[in-house]
Parts: C-alpha cells; sequence; structure tokens
C-alpha cells in the first residue's frame, strides 16, 4: 500500500484488528498527503517470543523482532528520494490477535519500538 503512494489504505484491513486499523489508515493516508511512495521491502529477523496466551475468545501473542528497513526509500512525486536518516534496523514488539471464530487467521495488534535494550545490535 506504501508503495501505492497510501492509495486505499483499507486494503490493510484483511490483516490487523479492527482496533489497530484507525492507526495504520491513518499512517497509510501520510503518504497521500505528503505525495510519497515507498520502494523496497521491509524485512524481520531474530524473533523471539514474549508471550502468548489463549482463552476462549482467541489467541494472543507478543512477539520481540528486529524490523530492517535499509531497503525501503521514500521518493516524492517528482522521483527525488526523501527518505529521511534513521536508524535501519529497530528492535520492534509486535502483536497478534485471533478470535474464536477463525484461530488460524492472526492478525496484527500492536507495534511498537522496544524501548529496552536494543537486542538488534550486533
Amino acid at each position: 500500500i506504501a508503495q501505492d503512494g497510501g492509495v486505499n489504505p483499507e486494503r490493510i484491513s484483511s490483516v490487523v484488528t479492527s482496533e489497530r486499523l484507525p492507526t495504520e489508515i491513518d499512517s497509510l493516508n501520510k503518504y497521500q498527503s505528503r505525495k510519497v511512495k515507498a520502494t523496497g521491502s521491509t524485512s524481520f529477523d531474530t524473533p523471539s517470543l514474549a508471550q502468548y496466551s489463549q482463552d476462549a475468545d482467541g489467541i494472543e501473542i507478543d512477539v520481540y523482532v528486529c524490523v530492517d528497513v535499509e531497503a525501503v526509500r521514500i521518493f516524492d512525486s517528482s522521483g527525488v528520494d526523501v527518505t529521511p536518516e534513521r536508524a535501519n534496523r529497530l528492535p520492534v514488539q509486535v502483536g497478534f490477535q485471533s478470535n474464536s471464530s477463525d484461530w488460524s487467521a492472526l492478525r496484527l495488534s500492536s507495534s511498537d519500538v522496544w524501548t529496552g535494550d536494543d537486542y538488534c545490535v550486533g
């Protein structure tokens, strides 16, 4: 969606929880308002389970991952690279949830930069 300049951001609704959807749409709308597009791909590595719970309502999983955005560039409508200075690797805690109607469909429920020790260094 970011590679399309944020057009039709509601397309992300199939992979995020309904609670997370407004946050993701707001983020993708920034691509439209700034008239920018992303290229490249984000990658993830070094996953580590932080928490797992299951009850009658569904499953919740939190995972620590290293997010690598080195290959992602941002371009304006003129084709100028406007990628901000940033860390290429970030420690992030992501959460996923399923519900009792479809236990196998995990959807993104949270994504927060980890503020503790940076487990992605090294």
